[in-house]
């Protein structure tokens, strides 16, 4: 495409500027351009030598590159799109609309904008003021944060002088639901539903409220997004926002240097002093975790209502680690953020952080549960204290949305609104749920939950306690099909699916757990490491049964090689097998994480296996590897 403004400006589908301002993509008017539509295409383009359809000629890279076409390689940008281009010309227009209407003035705004107590994040990105000639420019101007900001903030800032039923304002509040909607970083079939009847509801909103304002051509690449998006998955991965993050350290360069005699040699220099500087770090990544302001309390010193949700969930803990802000995967969690910690009814249920601590090197939340009412006027929800003041330890992994929200006080109002749509799976009640629980002792019963897993983790362990008759402290384990059907911590409910099968874990027993390899024969491990030396336990051992008769031939049977014996001992493997054992039994003794291998630890042990064995035999039966 080579400007907005040629006939053919789409490079999803072949429709005319002029047809995009009568007729929407959902109707079926316009033909999605294929591979071989535009392979056509190009060879009309080529045989008459002017463009044909939009198509001047062809792709390079789709020419270069064999698993590369241009229909299919290029997702579309929402912050081009939607953020620096409906978005501030909407505003512009709809503010005009308020305005002129008298519901408040363009300094009521500014001096809302202006005063607004932004938290936290917010901060960095919140919206500029809108410039005296926004009307006459048509546009409120300003970079995709900002924009995307007074978007959201916009109901807080002058939503409660604005009647309901206002056509400019249902325009923009539309224009919230589509822009949380794109940006949402998980989609279902709903949600693409939704997306589709709100693109199109904005679109007869917006063209009976401006009909004499033609349609941007990013209005018609908008309807193409549900299509996209089941093309591509959530384009929000896809946008251009970082690579204009990573431009951003080139216009602080060129911003306070005074050398313009060689430009691209002086951002070459800074670029590479910079990953140099990196490169020389102690460690190239940042970690995935970083703790500020952390300090260890006795569980016996806090609170009571907290210790007592502390000791429920982990009644071995004497101590907790507790951090006033931690960052993990780019997420940064602060005592008195909002979380979305479940879903009722198909609505999202409200927590404030009231606590932040580190239990088995895992980052949980003690949160106080919140109650909340949607305001659809806000495209908001409205918050309160629950009756019962009921605290909740919950991990990171058990939240429905692990994007931390901030509430304001609007008016008498406690308020929070939503940065991305929030995807609530539907439960079919009634629908029971199988799993197969493998006890501690070895056997295994089935467990039947008639109305399908339960809410959280707790609840789920409550069910096994009871139709399992287990008493004391346990955890749970999942088998995981990723990783050859390995046994792995059970740390949120979703990973228990229908006929799966989980493992009761007795926390009172002893950190003794079969690593299968490869080939699905347990590789044996000791069952006690000592953290101070860098051998093995030589009390570790395996009972065997009574040997297997023999398929040797009598001269390998009678040769120097001892008989099988009744206690195999494992043997001391290479200095750093043995160091990474040692870290894997500590990290299992402190938080129950289990070892996956690599392959040159996989490798170390089995060689070591097989020297040690082959003293005894060179062919193992299947009953001496079982013991």
């Amino acid at each position: 495409m080579q400007s907005f403004s040629v006939e053919y400006c789409c490079r999803f589908c072949t429709g005319k500027s002029t047809d995009i301002q009568l007729h929407s993509v959902a109707s079926g008017a316009f033909s999605l351009r294929t591979k071989e539509l535009h392979q056509a295409h190009v060879r009309q383009a080529q045989d008459t030598g002017t463009g044909f359809c939009g198509v001047k000629k062809e792709c390079v890279f789709t020419k270069n590159l064999s698993h590369f076409n241009g229909i299919f390689g290029s997702p579309p940008d929402l912050a081009h799109d939607v953020f620096e281009g409906i978005i501030p010309v909407e505003l512009a227009h709809c503010l005009t609309v308020l305005i002129s209407r008298k519901l408040f003035t363009l300094a009521d705004l500014n001096n809302a904008i202006l005063k607004f107590p932004y938290k936290w994040a917010d901060k960095t990105n919140k919206p500029h003021v809108v410039s005296q000639s926004f009307s006459s420019s048509k546009s409120v101007g300003g970079n995709a944060h900002e924009n995307w900001s007074l978007l959201r903030f916009l109901p807080f800032l002058v939503g409660s002088l604005v009647p309901e039923d206002e056509p400019a304002w249902l325009v923009l509040m539309d224009l919230k639901d589509i822009t949380e909607l794109i940006v949402a970083p998980v989609h279902s079939d709903d949600s693409l539903a939704f997306l589709e009847s709100k693109i199109t509801e904005h679109r007869q909103r917006y063209k009976e409220l401006f009909p004499d304002i033609k349609l941007l051509p990013k209005h018609h690449y908008l309807e193409h997004y549900p299509q996209m998006i089941r093309l591509f998955g959530p384009i929000v991965g896809q946008w251009t926002m970082r690579f204009e993050a990573k431009h951003s350290f080139f216009k602080q360069v060129i911003r306070h240097t005074s050398c313009f005699k060689n430009v691209p040699l002086s951002l070459a220099s800074k670029h590479q002093m910079m990953i140099a500087y990196h490169l020389s770090a102690p460690f190239l990544s940042k970690s995935d975790l970083e703790v500020s302001a952390i300090s260890t309390l006795p569980v016996d010193l806090l609170k009571e209502e907290i210790a007592q949700v502390i000791r429920k969930k982990f009644s071995d803990t004497p101590e907790v680690h507790l951090a006033q802000c931690v960052t993990t995967k780019g997420i940064t969690y602060r005592k008195g953020m909002i979380l979305a910690h479940r879903a009722v009814g198909g609505m999202p249920e409200f927590s404030e952080i009231d606590q932040i601590c580190i239990l088995h090197e895992s980052i949980f939340c003690i949160v106080k549960e919140l109650c909340g009412w949607y305001r659809e006027h806000y495209r908001a929800f409205e918050l309160s204290q629950a009756p019962t003041r009921t605290f909740t330890v919950m991990a990171l992994s058990e939240l429905l949305d692990t994007c931390p929200l901030v509430d304001y006080k609007i008016g008498a109002t406690r308020m929070v609104t939503l940065k991305r749509h929030i995807e609530i799976k539907a439960l079919k009640m009634g629908t029971p749920v199988i799993l197969k629980i493998v006890l501690t002792d070895g056997s295994s019963q089935r467990l039947t939950l008639s109305h399908g897993l339960p809410a959280s983790i707790d609840d789920l362990m409550i069910e096994v306690k009871k139709q399992c008759g287990l008493q004391g402290n346990f955890r749970l384990q999942f088998m995981d099909s990723l990783f050859g059907n390995e046994f792995l911590n059970l740390t949120s409910i979703s990973e228990a699916e229908d006929k799966g099968t989980l493992r009761v874990i007795d926390m009172a027993m002893p950190p003794t757990l079969p690593y299968n390899n490869e080939m699905g024969s347990p590789v044996l491990i000791p069952q006690a490491f000592n953290p101070l030396s860098s051998s093995v336990s030589d009390s570790s051992s395996l009972s065997a049964e009574s040997v297997d008769t023999d398929v040797l031939s009598s001269s390998e049977s009678t040769s120097s090689r001892s008989s099988w014996p009744a206690v195999f001992h494992v043997p001391k493997f290479s200095y750093d097998a043995e160091l990474k054992l040692q870290q894997a039994s500590l990290a299992y003794i402190r938080n129950g994480t289990v070892l996956i291998p690599d392959p040159k630890l996989k490798s170390a042990i089995l060689d070591g296996l097989v020297e040690e064995i082959v003293q005894y035999k060179v062919y193992v039966s299947d009953k001496e590897m079982n013991r």
